[in-house]
């Protein structure tokens, strides 16, 4: 029972550190395609 707890626990943090990586992703990738259209205007 701990085991599958920790396991649950491991999957839930990579979860979590998987959509903290993709949020900061998505800002700087935002960040530079609204600098690109601010650039093309």
């Amino acid at each position: 029972m701990g085991g599958n707890l920790t396991a649950l626990m491991a999957a839930q943090s990579a979860i979590a550190c998987f959509f903290l990586i993709a949020a900061a992703w998505m800002i700087v990738s935002g960040d530079t395609s609204i600098n690109a259209v601010v650039k093309a205007e």
